[in-house]
């Protein structure tokens, strides 16, 4: 969507240039922000009605870097709470977000404190959720 946005006005712009100036402000520390976001813009399995908020905005969140930081935040916040009656003790983070993404990888083990979180593997999303797939079933039988 932000590449749509951005070609509106800079035709020419490319995914990773906007990628690499979003993710230049992303490493400073934005604690002091109470902005909130709710990503879950297309509902989720057990509540598909439910739509996406921000909460808390203030005119200094308006800021690439609080932004997407928070967004990250959110989305991951989500992910543990749609885990958070599962016994993992060990995340494996697969996929390009996190290949990819500094922000995504330092917000999954903030949101995921209580776990021990790798980054090594080499693989895919599909993978992840394939080996989660196994785990369970193999725990469950």
């Amino acid at each position: 969507m932000l590449l749509v946005w951005t070609r509106k006005f800079a035709p020419e712009t490319t995914r990773d240039e906007i990628y690499r100036e979003i993710f230049k402000d992303c490493g400073e520390d934005f604690s002091s922000s109470r902005l909130q976001i709710d990503p879950s813009i297309n509902g989720e399995r057990h509540d598909p009605s439910k739509r996406g908020t921000i909460t808390n905005i203030s005119q200094s969140d308006l800021q690439f870097g609080v932004l997407f930081t928070h967004l990250a935040k959110g989305i991951l916040e989500n992910l543990r709470e749609m885990f958070q009656d599962s016994t993992y003790s060990h995340i494996w983070a697969c996929g390009g977000v996190f290949k990819r993404n500094v922000l995504f990888r330092e917000e999954l083990a903030s949101v995921f404190q209580q776990k021990t979180v790798s980054f090594e593997r080499n693989c895919d999303a599909a993978y992840g959720a394939a080996l989660s797939m196994f785990q369970e079933e193999s725990t469950s039988s």
